[in-house]
C-alpha cells in the first residue's frame, strides 16, 4: 500500500550536526513539553548505471535536508488541541521563515520514575521505539493536506499559465505546450513533510540522561486517503568522519548571528550601509536581509516565561511539602503527648 502513496518515499533525511545540537539544546532549554518547525527541502538525485549487459539503468532517490528548526516555548503553537492547525498561528511563524516549510517536531521531556529506580532490563525509558501520538499524528496528517492543497494550487496555476501562454504564441498549438509545462511540474520533487521526535530518558537511576529521536515521513494512500506515517534514517553530517566539509559546503546561511539593536540599528541605516559600499538595490536588500530582533526577543521572552512557570510550580510543589510535613510534625507531637498521659496514669495505678 505504501508503494502507491504521495509523496514520493524518501530514502533518508539529512541534518548538519550544528543544527541538531542547538535544536535539542531549544527544546529542552524550558524543561516542559514543546513543538516546533522544521524547515529544509527535498533533494531529488538520477544517477545512471551501467548493468552487465552494458545498459545503463536510470535511478532516482529522493531525501530531505532540513536546514533549520524553529523552536516554540510550548506545545500547541500553530493548531490546537485536537489537531487542527490554525493558519493564522502558522502563518505568523512562517512570516521570517529561513526556508521552506519541511515539517514540524515534537518534544517530550523525560518522566521520572516512581517506582524507586530503573528497570532490570537496564534502567532506560529510551528502549521503547519511539511513536507518534494521536494529536501528532493529526497535526501531521493536518500538515500534510496543507502541503497536498498547495502542491495542487501551484500545478493548477502553472498549467493555466501554460496554456495561456501557448494560446497567444502559438494560437491552435496550446495543449502541446501546456502539457510541456506540465511535465516540467511533474518532475520536480514535491515537498515531504516529516515529523521528528525528540524525548529524553534516564538511566542508572538518574545519574545519566540520553536523548532519543527518530524521523517519520508522512505519505497518504492514494486509494484509501489513509495516513502513512514511515520511520527514516536521520543521517547527521558532521565535519569529521566519512561525510567531511563538502557535505556543509551545498548549504547556504540560513540563520544569521544576533546582533545587538545598536549594532544593528546602525548597520541597517542609511549612513551604514553607504559606508559600507551599498547603494541603491543593494542597499534595500541589505536592509531587507538583517535578522528580525523582534521575533529573536519574542522567543526570547517566551523561554524565559516558560522557565519562570516552571520554577514557580516548583516552588508551589516545594511549599505544599512543607505544609505537609508541618501537619505531620503536629500529629507526631500530639500522638507523644497522648503517649506519656498514658504511661504517667500507668506509673500511678503502679503497672
Amino acid at each position: 500500500m505504501s508503494t502507491n502513496a504521495i509523496p514520493s518515499k524518501l530514502s533518508k533525511v539529512t541534518i548538519p550536526g550544528a543544527s541538531l545540537s542547538t535544536t535539542l539544546y531549544s527544546v529542552t532549554a524550558g524543561g516542559a513539553p514543546c513543538d516546533g518547525l522544521l524547515f529544509g527541502n527535498t533533494i531529488s538525485t538520477t544517477t545512471h548505471q551501467l548493468q552487465d549487459d552494458d545498459d545503463a539503468a536510470t535511478m532516482t532517490e529522493s531525501r530531505a535536508a532540513i536546514c533549520s528548526t524553529l523552536c516554540c516555548a510550548t506545545t500547541c503553537s500553530f493548531y490546537d488541541g485536537g489537531g487542527d492547525i490554525a493558519e493564522s498561528k502558522l502563518q505568523a511563524l512562517l512570516k521570517d521563515r529561513p526556508g521552506p516549510l519541511l515539517g514540524w517536531l515534537s518534544y517530550r521531556p523525560a518522566v521520572a520514575d516512581c517506582g524507586g529506580g530503573s528497570s532490570s532490563s537496564g534502567g532506560s525509558s529510551t528502549s521503547v521505539p519511539l511513536r507518534p501520538s494521536m494529536r501528532e499524528s493529526a497535526v501531521t496528517q493536518a500538515l500534510l493536506q496543507r502541503q497536498l492543497q498547495l502542491a495542487s494550487n501551484n500545478r493548477d496555476a502553472s498549467s493555466s499559465s501554460s496554456t495561456a501562454s501557448g494560446r497567444h504564441a502559438y494560437g491552435g498549438g496550446q495543449g502541446q505546450h501546456g502539457g510541456a509545462g506540465a511535465q516540467e511540474q511533474q518532475g520536480r520533487p514535491m515537498q515531504a513533510v516529516l515529523l521528528l521526535l525528540v524525548t529524553t530518558g534516564r538511566d542508572h537511576n538518574g545519574a545519566t540522561v540520553t536523548w532519543q529521536f527518530r524521523c517519520f515521513q508522512a505519505r497518504q494512500a492514494v486509494a484509501s486517503g489513509e495516513l502513512l506515517l514511515e520511520p527514516l534514517e536521520l543521517q547527521t553530517l558532521n565535519l569529521g568522519g566519512h561525510t567531511g566539509l563538502a557535505d556543509y559546503q551545498k548549504f547556504n546561511t540560513t540563520t544569521a548571528y544576533p546582533l545587538s539593536s545598536g549594532l544593528l540599528s546602525s548597520a541597517t541605516s542609511p549612513a551604514g550601509l553607504a559606508s559600507a559600499g551599498l547603494t541603491g538595490a543593494a542597499a534595500m536588500a541589505a536592509a531587507a536581509a538583517a535578522p528580525p530582533m523582534g521575533s529573536l526577543a519574542a522567543g526570547a521572552r517566551a523561554q524565559a516565561a516558560a522557565v519562570r512557570q516552571h520554577c514557580e510550580s516548583l516552588v508551589e510543589r516545594l511549599g505544599e511539602v512543607c505544609a505537609q510535613a508541618q501537619v505531620g510534625e503536629e500529629e507526631v507531637a500530639a500522638l507523644r503527648q497522648r503517649r506519656d498521659a498514658l504511661l504517667a496514669q500507668l506509673a500511678r495505678r503502679g503497672w
